[in-house]
């Protein structure tokens, strides 16, 4: 007998449960399931984030989620699948992280670009100075950290992809296609995958390839621009993009990027009650991988204006820059899946294990387990857990500070400051300062000093009384190559435990209800040194979904068990 038919009846059930975990085994497990349709609503909702006695002026993330999925077999080996799901989400969202004395969320701030306000750095610890409500230094430090808020109407994405695949005696292959649409991201993906039955069934091999192309095209009103250094028109250079300003002074930041993954695994039947899968994968993104709407707040200590700084401290003038990422990422994934028939319980324990790493400096893995109980008369109880932990990217910064003014002096290596003639701005004709002119046409009254042109002739009065200094951007060479302050790219762990309630109404119909709460901390890292609390968030996520088979098959194989 094979060893596929030599299972128990209910780890048959729930084996094709345990790939759906692997999606590099997704071919065997669909090829489980019969013919039908089903259809899942889900309600996602984050709680308030830590504003530290800021008046909070947006709603948290909430998200509603719709997928549909039908699949069609014409006979035994052709099956045919197309999935629908639609995402809409709302509320605020953090764009950038700010010390708690930059007071970065303001009460009442609705539909504005909240943008902080001057810092005071401690000039032995650089850490910030605590204000008062009247934004007045009060001689502690504070080196608390807020996200900065901001709120969005309702956005949707919407995505569709088709997928075929045949069956044979040993193995089976699968194609696959599809689009995914939002305002302002868009991508195309394509799919190919192949199963190998080997020992009598009890063995599988799988493997897959699929590729990515996407498109973004963000907007910047003109409201948040002035906030943000590096939106044009004085320094556009955001890499791997481009940046368009509009008639109306917006920003439209454009992107592309690929994405390339491979994927292997093995399925062992160990046994008539246990199977264990293992696969790897690796993935390669290539091009814009920042997030246009993301922000790294940059705190400008300006030599020329320490005049104003408290005793002790320096005074920032308080920028952003649009976050860098690096125009690559290589991504490693290991999964381990074990499935255990308890017959004593007439139940089944899933425990799964995966490895991440990438070259950013993010290595992470995931633990998780469920069990699986049938209760009687077509109901199945399924509780779960699972634990997260990560390291930080190794850009990953909340803010910075440079020491050098915004628009730093122009200085010529040889000759000094640079000037232009304030008659047209836009010339480029420079002069200079030249104490060592013996007879002088004109001198330069904001220095006193004789004043000549590019090739050292002196100029006229008129000419020297039009001059002003010249600027230039901030030196880059005094920042990291890439920063970004998303917190996804932080050190954190995450806990989540849920519970799916799921009843066989019919030979042909299925309900699932589930829900899970979800925490995410710096506190829960594994080995600590996460981020801190500012970035913690707890969600909630209920669903619901139905299942239509057209094949009763499965549904009467379940009633049998009752």
């Amino acid at each position: 007998m094979a060893a596929t038919d030599e299972r128990s009846p209910a780890l048959q059930a729930l084996t094709g449960f345990a790939l759906a975990l692997l999606g590099a085994s997704a071919t065997q497990a669909r090829a489980q399931e019969s013919d039908g349709a089903s259809v899942q609503r889900s309600h996602y909702e984050e709680s308030p984030r830590e504003l530290f006695g800021a008046g909070a002026a947006f709603d948290p993330i909430t998200v509603e989620s719709t997928q549909a999925r039908a699949s069609y077999s014409p006979d035994d080996r052709w099956r045919l699948s197309l999935n629908y799901e639609e995402d809409t989400w709302s509320g605020a969202t953090p764009v950038g992280t700010a010390p708690v004395a930059a007071h970065a969320n303001p009460d009442g701030i609705s539909g504005a670009s909240p943008f902080p306000t001057v810092v005071y750095f401690d000039q032995t610890t650089l850490l910030p100075l605590e204000l008062n409500s009247q934004f007045e230094p009060t001689g502690r430090l504070d080196s608390r950290l807020v996200h900065t808020m901001s709120g969005a109407s309702p956005e949707t994405r919407r995505q569709v992809n088709l997928t075929l695949s045949r069956e044979y005696a040993d193995s089976a292959w699968r194609v696959g296609a599809g689009v995914s649409h939002e305002h302002d991201y868009d991508s195309t993906f394509v799919s190919f995958g192949s199963r190998w039955d080997l020992n009598h069934n009890a063995t599988t091999l799988n493997a897959g390839v699929s590729y990515t192309s996407s498109d973004s095209e963000s907007l910047i009103a003109s409201g948040g621009v002035r906030f943000i250094y590096d939106a044009c028109p004085f320094l556009c250079d955001p890499v791997a993009s481009t940046i368009e300003v509009t008639e109306n002074d917006d920003r439209i930041i454009r992107g592309a990027r690929e994405d390339w993954t491979a994927t292997t695994g093995v399925t062992q039947i160990l046994n008539r009650d246990s199977v264990l899968a293992a696969s790897v994968g690796f993935t390669l993104a290539q091009g814009y991988l920042a997030n246009s709407y993301k922000i790294v707040e940059l705190y400008f200590i300006d030599p020329e204006l320490q005049i104003f700084a408290l005793p002790g401290s320096y005074y920032s003038d308080p920028s952003s820059l649009l976050e860098r990422r690096p125009v690559e990422r290589n991504q490693f994934t290991l999964d381990l899946r074990y499935v255990l028939h308890v017959a004593a319980a007439n139940g089944a324990l899933h425990l799964g294990y995966r490895f991440f790493q990438d070259d950013w400096g993010i290595g992470a893995h995931t633990f998780d387990i469920d069990w699986a109980q049938p209760l009687g008369h077509g109901w199945m109880l399924t509780p779960r857990m699972r634990y997260y932990t990560q390291s930080a990217a190794d850009f990953y910064v909340p803010y910075m500070i440079t020491f050098q003014s915004t628009q730093p002096l122009l200085i010529d290596p040889e000759r000094g400051q640079v000037y232009g003639d304030g008659a047209d701005f836009n010339s480029p004709v420079n002069y200079f300062d030249d104490l060592d002119v013996a007879n002088p046409l004109g001198v330069n009254p904001l220095t006193g000093a004789p004043v000549v042109d590019a090739n050292g002739v002196p100029v006229s009065q008129d000419i020297a009384d039009r001059l002003f200094t010249r600027r230039t951007s901030l030196d880059r060479r005094q920042l990291p190559a890439n920063y970004s302050s998303d917190a996804r790219l932080s050190a954190f762990g995450a806990l989540s435990v849920g519970i799916i309630l799921g009843k066989q109404l019919t030979q042909r119909t299925r309900i699932e209800l589930s829900y899970e709460h979800y925490v995410h901390a710096g506190n829960l890292r594994l080995g600590g040194g996460g981020e801190r609390r500012f970035a913690d968030l707890d969600y909630d996520l209920v669903s619901a979904q139905v299942r239509f088979a057209l094949d009763p098959g499965a549904g009467a194989a379940e009633l049998d068990r009752r």
